[in-house]
């Protein structure tokens, strides 16, 4: 079992009004919560990795912006920006771990966060200006124009074919993804940092509106008002110099695939296709890398961009088979007291997505790790996984957690 890194600092705001905080204000209230957290100084962090962040517009060399606006960006050793969406936070955790390994920094602060007001989101009803971010980054050499034409356009659309398939393939029932939204909704009653806390029903989630076919509006992430995360990793030299027990990261990995559905649909040789994820991928190197099972994993915390997400994140991990995810989570077998509670803090389905925010999905595996999470504690000292997941879930990445 890998012990050669861990998390020693972690922090995630609350409370901020976002009329009146940018999203730099929030990261870096954040980042000083962090450093306080793991009784460092600002003049302890050497590696910074910014992931996605909305607020700082779409300049390539951000990382570099923002960790000058921290006031020590001239003065670290790495300075790295992974924006690979709602998987960011597996594949940072590696970047992080390479870098202490390979002695290029003792102490990298991993960091994102958003708000509603500067995120592309905000600009409403505007369906041009909504995939307009997606259009100019996805210009050459794979254009959309082969797939806007059909009403593809943003993450509420290319996610549909892929609920729906899963469906068609698998029997998957509209009500088994309800169960999903259902769980992460009972959970978020018990989280003061959660959007919405009122309790909801598959009958709630079926009469919702439709969004886009599987999907209703609770089967969709709620887009928050904004917040922000960050953690510090280190050696395991350093890691019990923090006032706090180590949480120590025993596994991670990361797979990466196509990013349109077109080539999605079509199978690859390795197997891999729009339903069958490389999450497989991502969970088998986690899991051979802590040298753990899938049963002794205590809950899951996962990326749900959508409840269809999050169930081909729990077949994919391994934690039942291929199509079997439908009645995995079934009569309770995902909430707390059950045999995976997912998303402890309610996902990004009831705590709330913060603009381009991906990383509190983690926050909570640490909380959970270090049994902060008070009635939402999975287990006395649990080992947790965590999940991200990007593109149309066309990458994944996964972590394993376990506290001292």
């Amino acid at each position: 079992m890998s012990r050669q890194t861990a998390i020693v600092g972690a922090a995630r705001t609350t409370g901020f009004n976002v009329e009146e905080h940018t999203v730099a204000e929030l990261l870096a209230q954040a980042a000083k919560m962090a450093i306080e957290d793991a009784g460092l100084q600002k003049s302890d962090i050497d590696g910074i990795i910014t992931t996605q962040v909305a607020g700082f517009g779409s300049d390539p060399r951000l990382q570099y912006r923002f960790a000058e606006y921290l006031g020590f960006g001239t003065y670290s050793k790495v300075i790295d920006l992974p924006h690979t969406g709602g998987m960011s936070s597996g594949y940072a955790n590696n970047q992080a771990r390479w870098y202490l390994q390979q002695g290029l920094a003792n102490y990298v602060m991993v960091l994102d966060g958003g708000n509603w007001r500067e995120s592309y989101l905000s600009r409403g009803r505007d369906m041009g200006a909504a995939v307009r971010p997606y259009r100019e980054s996805m210009r050459s050499p794979h254009p959309y124009d082969w797939e806007m034409p059909y009403g593809t356009g943003g993450a509420y659309s290319i996610y549909a074919p892929v609920g729906a398939r899963h469906m068609y393939e698998f029997g998957t029932t509209s009500e088994q993804l309800a169960a999903i939204a259902v769980a992460c909704r009972k959970h978020a009653t018990m989280n003061e940092r959660a959007c919405l806390r009122d309790p909801i029903t598959i009958e709630d989630v079926m009469t919702s509106r439709w969004i886009s076919w599987p999907h209703h509006l609770l089967d969709c992430a709620y887009i928050a008002p904004g917040f922000a995360t960050a953690y510090i990793v280190t050696s395991a030299e350093r890691a019990h110099d923090s006032p706090k027990p180590p949480v120590w990261i025993l596994g991670a990995g990361h797979g990466m695939s196509y990013y349109h559905v077109g080539n999605l649909c079509t199978p690859s040789p390795e197997g891999y296709d729009i339903v069958r994820t490389v999450g497989k991928m991502a969970g088998d190197q986690a899991f051979a890398e802590a040298g753990v099972s899938r049963s002794d994993i205590d809950c899951l915390q996962v990326y749900d961009s959508f409840t269809t997400t999050a169930l081909l994140a729990i077949e994919d991990f391994g934690f039942c088979e291929k199509g079997e995810g439908g009645p995995f989570v079934e009569n309770g077998r995902i909430e707390l007291g059950g045999e995976l509670p997912l998303n402890t803090h309610g996902g990004l389905l009831s705590e709330g997505q913060p603009g381009n925010g991906t990383l509190f999905v983690m926050y909570e595996g640490i909380s959970q790790a270090r049994g902060e999470a008070g009635e939402r504690q999975a287990a006395e000292k649990p080992m947790v996984c965590i999940g991200g997941a990007s593109g149309v879930a066309s990458n994944f990445g996964c972590t394993i957690l376990q506290g001292e």
